[in-house]
């Protein structure tokens, strides 16, 4: 796993990429990461949340196109959780498989709706 993160605006920002040598587990491999990252949040309130990638062909793809780029449809979730020390964070997490590879996109913060975090998600392509 390679992961990358930072902290800008009062919030945690990451990105992740694992490689599945067989992409027939991709679907399964993405489920136990979002199961995992969910339990390790201690997540509440989870909701599934349409989103729309864009890719170097086409603007934007419906949430629920499958692009030739894309294995895996990406999926958005917000949650409510808990930090380490037990303070109450909300966070964005996002999953894209293509290829062999899975990419987790995960912002934390005190309140994941500013100007940021959405141009991040947005400006998300595949190339």
């Amino acid at each position: 796993m390679e992961m990358m993160g930072c902290e800008a605006g009062g919030g945690l920002f990451a990105i992740s990429h694992v490689r599945v040598k067989d992409d027939k587990h991709l679907n399964t491999v993405r489920e136990q990461w979002r199961q995992q990252a969910l339990t390790a949040l201690r997540a509440t309130d989870v909701q599934d949340i349409p989103f729309q990638l864009k890719t170097k062909a086409n603007d934007q793809l419906a949430a629920t196109a499958m692009p030739a780029a894309l294995t895996v449809l990406p999926q958005l979730v917000s949650a409510r959780g808990l930090r380490p020390d037990g303070s109450p964070v909300v966070a964005r997490l996002l999953w894209i498989g293509s290829g062999n590879d899975i990419y987790h996109v995960a912002v934390y913060a005190n309140q994941v709706s500013g100007e940021t975090v959405d141009r991040l998600f947005t400006g998300l392509s595949l190339q």
